[in-house]
């Protein structure tokens, strides 16, 4: 067949998902060096031309001009691959075992349904976009298989530089201000913290507050002002040497002896969790909270494989390059009153939170339908702040009390989130909530398909120096190009185990 031959079709290069557009001429040339270099090599007649193995594929970089391989460009999707993507976009909704208040879904999955979190994730959509937040109580053979927190893991724990939170405001409008505390604290430290009656809520009628007492042998009070020159000074230049370098000095080593950082909540029935709700708002302004935000970590490990917050199955492990809170986990140290104000996820991801010990967190959510009421009732509050930053409800400074909020006709969803469940927070919906007492919890975004037309269209704050942007495009490329190698994979396995079986039929009829 000649190369100018009418018979010669030349596939149009918008048939096929590439992330950008490959020129007619340049693929016909492709075909003419391909279909010249074979014509070089044809041998003598009757003799039979073997295509060689084709070489493993992998995604390349953006820009990379190797990923425009003829072979790749000319294969079309098998039906098995159409049949694969068809059955993950056809998959039945899971419906919540129940609501929380009437307002918030609360999903107790199977084990099946519940192990691979993107098809979980993609069956609960719908409701998630309505409400917010939802709730997920993982199945007994999950938590199960979970392992025990080692020691080793509890004393590499270190909460570094806390934030002091000072809220201010009355009559359901507050404002807060996050002042970075310049120390750390080791878990039994930031336990005992939680303790003292400072951080510790109202004890309920005829019961004794729970809060310790300062003592003699507590760890604050087991240093003394000694000398410059005495043994004493010298241990403690020492302990200072050992924090630089991260090491626990013998007093903190001390601290951890018969230490559990394991947390008994059955006192946080629902009645007393409303309770501390009516306490919370009346009391906001009291005290001044500490919060362990934002600590670049993970309490789990590699034996856990689905719902790993660390290592969750999602979009944003295309990107490339790590963004922290974003795409890598974040811990969270929390005690009584400790808060996270009004706002939604920056860029309009996805978010997980998971409690691995301690006590409830309280959330509140705006249905995604009142994102627009919301939005504007804040934006007449805080004028100011409006107008200095159209998003600056994207900085987490915003504490509007439900109560305030339905005289003004918008709806408020609640939830109590206890340890060992999720909760999952939806683009669009504003989320807040407090801490009850001392307690541990993980998060991280994550972004679905769903998500890549919101994304295009998200605004991210332009006055903090740590806002996240994320190029959509770029990220879409990315996907593309790792979803096609996969099927490329899938087709030459395919080939491969028809080889086998080929091969298995003929030894048997020989």
């Amino acid at each position: 067949m000649l190369l100018n031959s009418p018979d010669v079709v030349y596939p149009s290069p918008q048939n096929h998902e590439l992330p950008y557009p490959v020129a007619p001429d340049y693929l016909r040339q492709i075909l003419t060096d391909r279909l010249y270099q074979v014509s070089q090599i044809r041998p003598k007649a009757e003799q039979e031309i073997v295509a060689p193995e084709p070489e493993p594929f992998t995604p390349p970089a953006l820009g990379d001009s190797s990923f425009l391989d003829p072979d790749a460009l000319l294969c079309e999707d098998s039906e098995d691959d159409v049949e694969d993507d068809e059955a993950d976009d056809n998959l039945d909704p899971i419906t919540p075992d129940h609501y929380f208040e009437d307002t918030v879904p609360v999903f107790r999955p199977t084990m099946e349904q519940f192990e691979s979190f993107p098809k979980f994730i993609k069956r609960i959509d719908s409701y998630g976009m309505r409400s917010g937040i939802v709730k997920v109580i993982p199945p007994k053979e999950w938590l199960d298989a979970l392992p025990e927190l080692s020691d080793q893991q509890i004393r590499n724990i270190r909460i570094k530089r806390p934030i002091v939170q000072h809220i201010s405001g009355s009559a359901g409008v507050f404002s807060q201000a996050n002042i970075e505390k310049g120390r750390s604290y080791t878990l039994p430290q930031w336990r005992a913290l939680s303790e003292e009656s400072d951080h510790q809520p109202p004890a309920k009628r005829g019961e004794r507050r729970k809060g310790r007492a300062v003592t003699s042998d507590h760890p604050r009070k087991r240093a003394k002002i000694t000398d410059a020159s005495s043994p004493a000074s010298t241990a403690s230049t020492t302990t200072v040497e050992k924090k630089k370098r991260g090491e626990l000095s013998v007093q903190e080593l001390a601290e951890f002896e018969n230490f559990d950082y394991r947390f008994d909540a059955s006192e946080f029935t629902d009645e007393r969790c409303a309770e501390l709700e009516k306490i919370y708002w009346k009391t906001i302004t009291y005290n001044n909270p500490l919060y362990g935000a934002d600590l670049l970590g993970s309490l789990f490990t590699n034996q856990t494989k689905s719902w790993n917050v660390a290592k969750l199955d999602n979009l944003l492990n295309d990107l490339g390059k790590d963004l922290p809170g974003v795409n890598t986990a974040y811990l969270y140290f929390g005690m009584w009153k400790s808060s996270f104000a009004w706002h939604v996820e920056d860029m309009d991801l996805y978010s997980i939170n998971y409690i691995h010990f301690g006590a409830p967190k309280q959330w509140y959510s705006i249905s995604q339908a009142d994102r627009p009421k919301f939005f504007n009732m804040m934006r007449s509050i805080f004028p100011t702040e409006y107008k200095e930053c159209k998003e600056f409800l994207r900085h987490k400074t915003f504490n509007i009390s439900p109560a305030f909020l339905k005289s003004k006709g918008i709806k408020v969803n609640k939830l109590v989130h206890r340890q060992g469940e999720f909760v999952i927070t939806y683009p669009y919906g504003y989320h807040a909530g407090y801490n009850l007492g001392y307690n541990c919890a993980e998060s991280v975004n994550f972004a679905t398909e769903n998500w890549l037309d919101i994304g295009r269209d998200a605004e991210n704050c332009k006055c903090m120096s740590d806002s996240v942007g994320i190029n959509v495009p770029d990220l879409e490329a990315r996907v593309k190009a790792r979803k096609k190698a996969e099927r490329r994979q899938r087709r030459e396995e395919r080939k491969q185990r028809e080889k086998e079986l080929a091969g298995n039929s003929v030894g048997v009829s020989t």
